[in-house]
C-alpha cells in the first residue's frame, strides 16, 4: 500500500514537472517571438514579421501585443482590412499595457479613418505613461488630423520640451510653426 502511495506521489510530481517546464518552454518561446517580432517591425521588414507575429498569436492569443504587432506587419503590408481586423482584437483584449496602446495607435493613425480611435488609445497610454515624449507627440499629430489645431499644439509644444529626442523635438517645433502660420493663399 505505501509503495503504491510513494508511486502515485512520485508521478504526481513528475507530472508537475512536466508541465512547469512545459510551461516554461512556452513563456521563452514567446519571449524569444516576442523580441523577434518586434525588432522586425522595428526594421520595417514586415515580410520577415508577419509569421512570427501569428505565431506569437498562437502562444500568447490573451494578450494585446501579439495582435498589435500583426496589426502593424499587415498594415506595412498594405493589407489594410486584414491589418483593420488584427487591430479590433488587440482592441478587445482592453491592454493595459502603454507599449501596445501606443502601437495600436499608430496604426489606427495610419488608417485615417480612425483617428478617434487613435486619439482615445494615445490618450489611455498617456495616463499609464505620462512621462514619454512619442506619446504626447503622436497625440499632437493625430489632434492635428482631425482639426483639433489648439489641442494638437498643446500636446506638440509639451514633447518639445520633454526633448527625450531631438528630432522628435524638432519636428514639433515644425508643426508648431506651421499650424502657427497664416494661409495666405487663400487670399
Amino acid at each position: 500500500m505505501e509503495t503504491i502511495k510513494r508511486s502515485k506521489t512520485k508521478k504526481s510530481m513528475n507530472d508537475h514537472t512536466k508541465q512547469n517546464t512545459t510551461e516554461n518552454n512556452l513563456t521563452e518561446n514567446a519571449d524569444l517571438i516576442r523580441r523577434l517580432t518586434m525588432r522586425l517591425l522595428a526594421c520595417n521588414n514586415y515580410v520577415a514579421a508577419l509569421p512570427y507575429a501569428k505565431q506569437w498569436i498562437k502562444l500568447r492569443p490573451c494578450e494585446s501585443m501579439p495582435w498589435t504587432a500583426l496589426a502593424s506587419a499587415l498594415y506595412g503590408l498594405d493589407r489594410h482590412a486584414e491589418a483593420c481586423e488584427a487591430l479590433d482584437k488587440a482592441i478587445l483584449v482592453n491592454s493595459t499595457d502603454w507599449l501596445s496602446l501606443f502601437i495600436m495607435a499608430g496604426v489606427a493613425w495610419n488608417l485615417k479613418y480612425r483617428l478617434p480611435e487613435a486619439e482615445q488609445l494615445i490618450r489611455k497610454a498617456l495616463r499609464l505613461q505620462p512621462g514619454i515624449q512619442d506619446l504626447w507627440y503622436v497625440l499632437g499629430c493625430v489632434l492635428k488630423e482631425q482639426g483639433k489645431k489648439i489641442e494638437a499644439m498643446l500636446c506638440l509644444t509639451r514633447a518639445g520640451q520633454m526633448n527625450q529626442n531631438p528630432s522628435i523635438s524638432r519636428d514639433c517645433l515644425d508643426m508648431i510653426i506651421e499650424m502657427g502660420c497664416p494661409d495666405y493663399s487663400r487670399n
